[in-house]
């Protein structure tokens, strides 16, 4: 009989995997018949649909983590795991910036075209979010395979002696920072300075309206 511990180990992963596979199914589908029916997709649109990709690719990803790191801790070190863990991660960051560039959309729409960067982006909405989002993916991919790559590799270096432990620590905490950097604090800044420009323009606009 399992003990409580896995009892709600796994209703918690359940929990995870159901509620966001229904929700972001639901999401994905309506954006899908918008497109169909439509035979195009907006900008908003775009965004709602990688939105709701990336959550199920994270649900998924992230419970099939979860269930290998509770009952295979031996498949850590294999390839496949290595895979695992980076699009997991990947996808993970992708969603950091999907943030950002839902912050970035709604910040053209609401603020004046006082700044000439904002008159910018409203002309050019509609071709700069399909670019800003395959970008980003391609961006996420990249970092995040060439960071999880580093330990495997590592350990060959150590085996054969080319250079040494703490040469290759000291690269692997370099890489790591500046993933981190790229992953969490990029987005972090183009959400808080779209944040703080949307409501200084609201604000604006109430002073106006009083």
């Amino acid at each position: 009989m399992p003990s409580p511990q896995v009892v709600v180990f796994l209703m918690g992963v359940a929990d995870l995997a159901l509620a966001g596979l229904i929700s972001n199914t639901f999401l994905v589908t309506m954006m899908v018949t918008e497109w169909t029916e439509n035979k195009r997709l907006g900008s908003i649109g775009q965004l709602l649909l990688s939105v709701g990709l990336s959550n199920l690719g994270s649900n998924v990803s992230v419970a099939v983590n979860l269930i290998l790191a509770f009952y295979a801790p031996h498949l850590v070190n294999t390839l496949w795991f290595q895979i695992v863990s980076p699009f997991t991660n990947s996808v993970v960051y992708f969603r950091f910036w999907l943030a950002a560039w839902l912050c970035v959309f709604y910040c053209i729409k609401i603020v004046n075209n006082t700044y000439s960067f904002i008159h910018w982006g409203k002309q050019r909405i509609s071709w700069l979010i399909p670019r800003l989002l395959a970008g980003t993916w391609l961006v996420s991919i990249l970092s995040c395979f060439s960071i999880f790559s580093v330990p495997r590799h590592t350990a060959q270096n150590n085996r054969t002696g080319i250079v040494t432990n703490e040469t290759q620590t000291e690269d692997f905490r370099f890489q790591r920072i500046w993933y981190l950097i790229i992953g969490c604090g990029f987005p972090f800044v183009v959400a808080l300075l779209c944040s703080i420009l949307s409501i200084a323009s609201l604000g604006t606009h109430l002073r106006r309206m009083t």
